[in-house]
């Protein structure tokens, strides 16, 4: 359009513009200059520009604006030249990444299914590693086959345990092959709780044995079975011996205080149970009973005829009764009848002196009622 109108400016010019031609020619020969570097550097910058992006178009840009513009695109071509540097070298870096990790992985694999293996050889089972098993799946196969192993471990290490408390209890226990912990840990709670049972029947035996010494020391154990029942049983039966043999010497000494109330001077050594001993006292009150009807019955008699005793006549009866107590050298060695006899009879109560159940007394009636049949005869 410039060109077109620069034609119809030359055609326009007239004579008039002659004085004109040189400066026009000056500026037209500047401005072709110009053209020409603006022609040139647009190429130059067109060109580069072309090299970054060749489907660009110049549509008339200046060469500033095309500069400004390649400018842009190296930069922009820097940038995406370094990203995608970058990116090769992550890529690059991620892929060599990606190889050692798969080898790690091929390695890890290899250690853990020979681990496996291992297992598989050493334990009580086969362990199966399926074909599309991934590393993960091998880990836990790993892992599981272990925790079992170290349970089955740990199993064996508590049975053998308890295996050895059960042998130290009874030796002679025989345990299956299928033998479970809790089954061998009830073995052993029976076994602990029969042994206490036993410890707890021996030592109450040995108390029932105790108190049966206590109440027989020459008991002879073996004389029965030694079993806590047959013990107790014997121990109850020395109790109620002992209970009435308590009763039976408390029932004896009764009756004999009673006796010796009676007549101090009774021999009871031959009486030896209660029984014997009542028997004796009943005989003996009845005796003195019957020796004091017959004093009586002689003291009104002798009212009756007038006889009278002597004043001493008590007196009489002890010196008589002394001379058959004592032997005659004893009597010699204490003085004599008379101080011997003064001594002791001093000690008694007058109605000691008089009492009808007093030996002498009852010595000098028995002469009195024997006399007259001697005297018959």
């Amino acid at each position: 359009m410039a060109a077109t109108l620069f034609r119809n400016a030359l055609n326009a010019l007239t004579i008039r513009d002659i004085e004109t031609f040189d400066t026009l020619s000056s500026d037209f020969a500047k401005r072709k200059s110009d053209l020409k570097k603006e022609h040139t550097s647009v190429h130059k910058s067109l060109s580069a520009i072309q090299k970054l992006q060749p489907d660009f178009v110049w549509n008339g840009e200046n060469s500033q604006v095309l500069k400004d513009l390649h400018t842009q695109l190296k930069e922009s071509y820097k940038k995406e030249s370094k990203l995608k540097k970058d990116t090769q070298k992550k890529l690059e870096k991620e892929q060599k990444q990606l190889q050692a990790q798969t080898a790690k992985d091929a390695k890890a694999r290899n250690k853990i299914v020979s681990e496996i293996n291992k297992l598989s050889d050493t334990g009580p089972d086969i362990i199966n590693i399926p074909i599309e098993a991934s590393l993960d799946d091998l880990k836990i196969i790993l892992k599981t086959n272990k925790d079992k192993l170290s349970a089955l471990a740990k199993t064996n290490i508590q049975k053998t345990s308890l295996i050895k408390k059960i042998q130290a209890i009874q030796s002679s226990y025989v345990f299956t092959e299928d033998v479970t912990v809790d089954s061998l840990k009830d073995i052993l709670s029976n076994l602990r709780d029969s042994e206490k049972t036993q410890k707890t029947e021996a030592k109450k035996c040995q108390n029932k044995k105790d108190q049966i010494l206590k109440l027989d020391s020459s008991f002879d154990f073996s004389s029965i079975p030694n079993t806590l029942t047959e013990l107790d049983n014997t121990l109850q039966d020395l109790k109620k011996t002992a209970s009435l043999n308590k009763k039976e010497s408390k029932t004896y000494q009764a009756i004999l205080s009673k006796l010796n109330k009676l007549n101090p001077d009774f021999d009871s050594s031959p009486y030896t149970t209660s029984l014997q001993l009542q028997n004796a006292f009943d005989d003996e009150k009845l005796r003195i009973k019957n020796d004091k009807t017959q004093l009586k019955a002689q003291q009104a008699e002798e009212n009756k005829t007038g006889s009278k005793a002597p004043k001493n006549k008590f007196y009489q009866n002890y010196l008589t009764w002394m001379k058959t107590e004592y032997t005659e050298d004893h009597i010699k060695a204490n003085g004599g009848p008379r101080k011997f006899a003064s001594q002791h009879w001093s000690k008694l109560s007058d109605e000691q002196k008089k009492d009808s159940s007093a030996q002498w007394n009852i010595m000098a009636l028995n002469r009195a009622t024997t006399e007259p049949e001697d005297e018959f005869e």
